[in-house]
C-alpha cells in the first residue's frame, strides 16, 4: 500500500512557478491587447465623428451659397428643392423662417427649423444618413438627424445666442452663431446628468483638441454636462475634462 501511495504522489505534479509566471504573462498580454484594441476603436470613432462634423459644416456652407439661406430656414423649400416635400419644409411653420438663423437652441430637443435643417441638407443631396421626408412623429437618429460613429449619439443643430438657454450650456458666454451639438436623444434637451449627455470627458477633450484649443470654455468648441466638463472650474483641460469613462459630457461646435 505504501509503495502505491508513493507512486500516486509522484504522478500528481503541479505547475511550477515558472509555468505560472508564463501563464500570467500571457493573460496580461491578452488583457493589454484587448484594452489597446478598445482604445483604438474609441479613437477611430472620435476621428470619424470629427470628420462627420466637418462634412456637415461644409454641407451647410454649400447650401447657403447655393440657396442664399441656411438649411431649415429656406423659404419655399418644397419649390426650390426637388426632393423636399411635405414635412421637409417644417421651417415654413415658423414665423422666423428666412431670417438667416436656424431658430432652435443647439442643445434643445429637435423641432421646427432644427428638424428641417438636416432634411433640407439631405434633400439637396449634401448629406446622407438622414431622410429628407417625411419627418416622423417619433424623432430618431439615423432618420431625422445624423447618427454619429460614437454609439448611442447623434447631431443636433441650431442657433446659439451669446448665452445659451439649455441647462447643459451652463450659462456660458460664447460667440453667437450656429452650433452642432452631440446629443444622446434628439427628442430631448441635452442635460447635465449622466444619460442626458453623449460623451465621456476624454472623448470631449479629444474633439476639442482636434477642432479647437482643448479649453472647455473658450474658442469655437464649448463643453456642457457635469462639472467635470463645464467651465465652472479652472481653465486647465485635465482638470475640467478629466479622464473619466462615464458619459457626462457633450460638445457644442460652432460651424457658422
Amino acid at each position: 500500500m505504501k509503495m502505491n501511495e508513493t507512486r500516486c504522489r509522484k504522478s500528481e505534479k503541479g505547475f511550477t512557478l515558472v509555468e505560472l509566471a508564463i501563464v500570467m504573462i500571457i493573460i496580461g498580454l491578452l488583457i493589454g491587447g484587448v484594452l489597446k484594441g478598445q482604445e483604438l476603436v474609441s479613437n477611430a470613432q472620435v476621428t470619424a465623428t470629427i470628420s462627420q462634423i466637418k462634412g456637415i459644416e461644409a454641407a451647410t456652407s454649400t447650401f447657403r451659397d447655393s440657396f442664399g439661406a441656411f438649411p431649415g430656414d429656406l423659404p419655399n423649400a418644397t419649390a426650390r428643392l426637388a426632393n423636399c416635400t411635405g414635412t421637409c419644409q417644417v421651417g415654413a411653420a415658423s414665423a422666423t423662417v428666412g431670417n438667416s438663423q436656424i431658430n432652435q437652441d443647439p442643445g434643445a430637443a429637435m423641432a421646427v427649423e432644427g428638424l428641417a435643417a438636416f432634411a433640407m441638407l439631405a434633400a439637396a443631396d449634401l448629406i446622407n444618413g438622414v431622410n429628407a421626408t417625411p419627418i416622423d412623429a417619433t424623432i430618431n437618429f439615423g432618420d431625422e438627424s445624423p447618427e454619429t460613429p460614437i454609439g448611442g449619439s447623434g447631431l443636433v443643430m441650431g442657433w446659439g445666442a451669446t448665452n445659451g438657454t439649455v441647462t447643459a450650456e451652463l450659462g456660458q458666454t460664447w460667440t453667437a452663431g450656429h452650433y452642432l451639438a452631440i446629443s444622446p436623444n434628439p427628442a430631448a434637451d441635452i442635460g447635465t446628468a449622466t444619460g442626458t449627455v453623449a460623451l465621456t470627458p476624454l472623448q470631449a477633450l479629444k474633439i476639442d483638441n482636434k477642432l479647437d484649443n482643448g479649453m472647455p470654455n473658450t474658442g469655437s468648441v464649448r463643453s456642457g454636462g457635469a462639472t467635470t466638463c463645464n467651465a465652472e472650474g479652472a481653465l486647465t483641460p485635465a482638470a475640467d475634462y478629466g479622464n473619466a469613462t462615464v458619459r457626462d459630457c457633450t460638445v457644442f461646435v460652432r460651424i457658422q
